[in-house]
């Protein structure tokens, strides 16, 4: 469950669940993060592995294994997750899309 509740401009994004075996590591490995001072971006998918296809660049970290993740740090954001992936076997994510029209807000370069 999240600490706090969406905000309205939230409500209005799509919201995306997807599940990681934290034993395989291509499927660990397959999204690429940006962390900016609101907390995880996508930055880019390996949409060869099924199910990454739902990902977007772009998408923000809400929450792993309902853990809300929203506006941490770097440093607190990998520390949930290696977490995470010490005490469960899946990473459950959850994601929201960017706002509809809103150009992704990720440096491909970074």
């Amino acid at each position: 469950r999240l600490a706090e509740p969406l905000s309205d401009h939230d409500n209005a994004r799509e919201m995306k669940q997807f599940t990681l075996d934290g034993q395989q590591a291509d499927q660990v490995n397959c999204i690429k993060w940006k962390f900016d001072s609101a907390g995880a971006v996508v930055k880019s998918i390996n949409s060869n592995l099924a199910g990454c296809q739902s990902l977007c660049p772009g998408d923000r970290l809400i929450a792993i294994n309902e853990t809300d993740v929203r506006r941490m740090t770097r440093p607190a954001i990998e520390e949930i997750w290696a977490k995470a992936q010490q005490e469960h076997r899946h990473l459950t994510l959850a994601l929201l899309a960017p706002p509809s029209g809103a150009p992704a807000s990720v440096d491909p370069s970074a």
